[in-house]
């Protein structure tokens, strides 16, 4: 699994992306997780790091779909400054899960928009499409929210949220 998630994020796809965001808004809520902070020199370099805390979780026993109270992953971003920032891979659940971290994402609002992923699609170069957008990011809390049992699929809709300053 390892390898695979590498590769995928090692491949640059290049395409156009278009983006419709909606405005929303989530309430706090809380996941149990691992996270990581990623310090990094270069793409190459952060993308390797987030592969790794995504290995980790998705190898772990502790994190399925049985112990997610919504079926759902989410992969948190957050205190963002130059050249890192602090990644949290999780799932909501009630129940107690060996070695895992707490997160609170606080309600915010959001500018939401909905991803296709393809198989071999690197999500990193998504990600650096979207930092061209002209839209007023706060840069406090980004989510990416999967539907757990779609990830061995190789086509599914990913949700991105980006944290919004409030008059937007």
């Amino acid at each position: 699994m390892k390898n695979l998630i590498l590769f995928l994020i090692l491949i640059t796809f290049s395409f156009s992306m278009e983006f419709d965001f909606k405005k929303t808004s989530l309430d706090k809520f809380e996941i149990k997780g691992f996270d990581a902070k990623i310090v990094y020199k270069n793409k190459i370099d952060r993308d390797l790091q987030i592969g790794k805390l995504w290995d980790k979780f998705l190898s772990s026993k502790d994190f399925d779909v049985d112990k997610s109270t919504d079926k759902k992953l989410y992969v948190v971003y957050s205190n963002y400054k130059a050249n890192s920032f602090d990644c949290f891979i999780g799932i909501k659940s009630e129940k107690n899960i060996l070695n895992s971290k707490l997160k609170i994402v606080p309600k915010s609002n959001y500018l939401n928009t909905i991803i296709k992923y393809r198989k071999n699609m690197n999500l990193s170069e998504v990600w650096d499409h979207m930092q061209k957008e002209k839209i007023n990011r706060d840069f406090k809390v980004d989510i990416e929210q999967y539907d757990m049992q779609d990830l061995k699929k190789s086509s599914y809709f990913i949700n991105i949220y980006l944290s919004t300053k409030t008059n937007d």
